[in-house]
């Protein structure tokens, strides 16, 4: 993209020590450039925008946080971002909101890779002289999904609420003849309700005939025919995200970014998108073999007491560098079951529907060896589509999973003597820094919630956010030794 430094308006009020100065002057973008262009054709369609402009107005987005309305304002009236988009001081209506919806939708969210962007922010870090540890902090942010969970429950009881809505308008008579609402929050009662509702409106031909007219009630029915089980996995494939636990106490419905920060510099090395019920353990050599991907040495991994295992231990040995974390306090070997997965932070089992275990009790096998029983609420679980599956009638409706205590191995007791050194308590003192860069990319790049849909629509908030971040982290670094250069 060629720049119009030399007009005289821009040479007159640009702020040379801006974000977007630096961008425009210092960063060359034709490799992340090249990969969007992929989704572009140059024979078919009409003439559109040029990619260079996309790709920087993505990147404004992310780093002010902005509506698409409010962007498109903003970059109209602001010299350093026009500055930044290659346009002239005089230049208006260059895209509009409608384009920046359209594409994000359909062109960057198939195929923009959050490593991908990673990477490419790492190389400019690394051809600037910034500096790298080989020390990586990881651990899992929380991003709140854009919609709200919804029970199956609730969901027949806002097509109720708006069947009701229009009798108390047209026949309070049969309204008056309807059992009372539902206050419990059971999926049984509300079906049942639904289905007195229904079989009243039928009697009554006219009524009948003109509730017909109305969507909900057509729906409604539908839901009816197709039974409670049925709209549980339809309810599945709807809710776009999963209910994860931050601990035993504490739920959220949406999504987990696994990432890893060097705390010498504070720039993200990797980062993965998954689902809110992904297990932390599950990813971790997945997000330490990205890390090395992405260019980054290891010598050390540090994190909390989710990140630390048989595999995770091994892996350290062969590869030859230090895992810092907190093992559990007694040695627990948890069961592997493909409905089941033991979530660390909660201390909980999550089964496959993304439900968490209510109960957990001490027993013994007939050889005298100690278990922990880890048990579902049954009201969850009877109308649980996987409940074939699961345990659920076996176990008389308490789906169960066990978790043997084994004897403590010698990769465990080493583990734990390592953790008392003195240079495993120096790393361990560093991890307060990639909570400082969780707090960051939720209050500042909008990583707080959702902006899109699906796991594939975090993987694309992803890959912006993270990439804007590191871009303002090598910013502020380079203009802080720029100025004890100076000094």
């Amino acid at each position: 993209m060629q720049l119009l430094a030399d007009t005289p308006l821009y040479q007159a009020i640009l702020f040379k020590d801006d974000f977007y100065f630096f961008l425009a002057t210092e960063i060359d973008f034709t490799p992340l450039e090249e990969k969007i262009a992929k989704s572009f054709s140059q024979e078919m369609g009409r003439l559109g925008t040029s990619v260079e402009l996309i790709s920087r107005i993505f990147i404004i987005k992310h780093n002010e946080d902005i509506a698409d309305r409010d962007l498109i304002k903003k970059c109209t009236t602001d010299m350093q971002m026009k500055f930044f988009l290659g346009l002239k001081p005089e230049d208006t209506g260059f895209i509009t909101h409608s384009t920046l919806t359209k594409l994000r939708k359909n062109h960057f969210i198939s195929f923009l890779d959050v490593n991908a962007c990673i990477k490419f922010t790492l190389d400019i870090a690394k051809s600037k002289g910034i500096a790298f540890s080989g020390n990586h902090l990881i651990d899992s942010t929380h991003t709140n999904s854009k919609f709200n969970f919804k029970n199956p429950w609730e969901y027949i009881a806002s097509f109720i609420k708006k069947i009701n809505d229009f009798l108390n308008d047209f026949s309070k008579e049969t309204l008056s003849n309807l059992p009372n609402i539902p206050v419990q929050h059971n999926n049984k009662i509300w079906f049942d309700y639904a289905k007195k509702l229904v079989e009243i409106i039928k009697k009554d031909a006219k009524l009948n005939e003109l509730m017909q007219a109305k969507k909900e009630y057509n729906r409604l029915v539908e839901i009816l025919e197709d039974g409670l089980d049925a709209l549980t996995i339809e309810i599945q494939n709807i809710n776009d995200a999963k209910v994860g636990y931050k601990n035993s106490i504490a739920p959220f419905y949406g999504f987990k970014t696994h990432i890893g920060v060097d705390p010498e510099n504070l720039l993200i090395t990797g980062a993965i998108a998954t689902l809110g019920n992904e297990s932390d353990y599950k990813n971790a050599i997945v997000l330490i073999n990205q890390i090395r991907e992405n260019g980054c040495a290891i010598n050390a991994i540090v994190g909390d007491k989710a990140y630390w295992g048989v595999d995770l231990i091994e892996k350290a040995n062969n590869e030859n560098w230090l895992l810092v974390s907190d093992p559990e306090k007694r040695y627990q070997e948890h069961k592997e079951h493909p409905y089941f997965t033991y979530n660390k932070d909660s201390k909980t089992y999550i089964c496959l529907a993304g439900n968490s275990s209510s109960s957990v009790w001490q027993s013994k096998t007939k050889a005298g060896a100690k278990l922990d029983v880890y048990s579902f609420k049954a009201s969850v679980c009877r109308t649980c589509p996987h409940k074939e599956k699961c345990g659920y009638v076996e176990h008389h409706g308490r789906p169960r999973v066990y978790s043997r205590f084994v004897e403590a191995n010698s990769l465990y007791l080493e583990h734990i003597k390592k953790n008392a050194t003195k240079e495993y308590k120096e790393l361990k003192a560093l991890r307060f820094l990639i909570e400082q860069k969780n707090a960051d990319l939720k209050s500042n790049y909008g990583y707080r919630i959702s902006t899109y849909q699906k796991e594939i629509g975090m993987n694309m908030q992803a890959a912006f956010s993270i990439m804007t971040c590191n871009l303002k982290r090598e910013f502020t670094i380079l203009s802080k030794s720029n100025r004890q250069k100076t000094t």
